[in-house]
């Protein structure tokens, strides 16, 4: 007959080799879960290379089919200018003017400066053509420091708000480095476009031309701050005529010139303002040029300026 101890014993030793049992059961599992996880894991890691590299094919793909788009853009650019690539690297002056030039052109520029076949390149004018914003902004983009451009007219190109931001941002990042001369006159720059345009700055622009546009009070208030903050330090040339600015506009001009400006033109006539306003801010004007007013069939006072410094006629450009 079995002691009672022996057997309250053995279930003991019986539910301890369970435990163990249990434990080594429950190890064994963990270990297995860990593995599993590192598996995920190596699997996740393989495929996220395998996206990598599918993603880096794609972006060289794109980019081959891009060069390729951009070099026949190019050569067709090249018939439109009548300009080999070899002689595009040795001009100073593209006058490409009228010519329906699209964004297809304007990716056919991108491309040519892109490659650096545009070296020697200072005046650029592609005014009354058809880039629109998108070619616009096509072009701003490829803009890049080593370009010499000083000379940029971009007039009567349908340009809204996205094209003049992009040349904002071309001008913020420092890639018309050398530019002096920016014509934008005749385009469709409402406020938003202005705001952008002026909330960067450029310290060697000498002439900005925005008449002809739609920049209204809070455009205007832009400008002023602008010039108050000195954005555009070496700025002499401003039209601002043909808008849309109101009193307000007028009135913020009027307190930023009496803060001190480097500007020795500004045109604002043709606008809404009173001519109360409008005088107000011509006043700052009268040493540096004599206004010469006329009265329009209409009844409205045109304003021609006679530079003394430059000894040219400027009528409301």
């Amino acid at each position: 007959m079995t002691a009672p101890w022996d057997e309250a014993a053995a279930a003991q030793a019986l539910a301890d080799e369970r435990r163990r049992q249990a434990a080594a059961l429950a190890e064994k599992a963990r270990q297995l879960l860990v593995e599993a996880e590192e598996a995920q894991r190596a699997a996740d890691d393989a495929q996220l290379q395998a996206d990598a590299q599918k993603r880096m094919a794609n972006v060289g793909e794109e980019l081959g089919e891009l060069s390729v788009l951009g070099e026949k853009a190019a050569t067709a650019l090249c018939g439109k200018l009548s300009r080999s690539f070899s002689e595009l690297k040795e001009t100073a002056a593209i006058r490409a003017e009228q010519l329906r030039l699209g964004e297809e052109d304007a990716r056919g520029f991108a491309y040519l400066i892109t490659a650096r076949s545009l070296p020697n390149l200072e005046f650029l004018s592609l005014a009354r053509n058809a880039l629109g914003d998108a070619g616009t902004a096509v072009l701003a983009q490829s803009l890049r420091p080593d370009v010499p451009l000083r000379h940029l007219d971009l007039a009567s190109n349908s340009i809204r708000e996205t094209g003049a931001a992009e040349i904002g941002r071309a001008m913020k990042r420092g890639a018309l480095p050398l530019l002096r001369k920016l014509s934008l006159k005749n385009n469709d720059i409402d406020d938003h476009g202005a705001v952008a345009l002026f909330s960067t700055s450029h310290d060697n622009v000498e002439w900005l031309n925005l008449s002809h546009n739609q920049i209204a009070n809070s455009g205007g208030l832009s400008v002023s701050r602008a010039l108050a903050d000195r954005h555009f330090k070496c700025l002499r040339r401003l039209s601002l005529d043909h808008n849309q600015l109101g009193d307000k506009a007028m009135d913020a001009l009027t307190s930023a010139l009496s803060r001190g400006t480097e500007l020795t033109e500004l045109y604002v006539d043709f606008n809404p303002a009173s001519d109360d306003a409008i005088q107000a801010v011509q006043l700052f004007f009268e040493d540096e040029a004599e206004p010469v007013y006329s009265r329009s069939q209409h009844g409205q006072s045109t304003c021609s300026w006679v530079s003394n410094s430059l000894k040219d006629t400027c009528v409301c450009q």
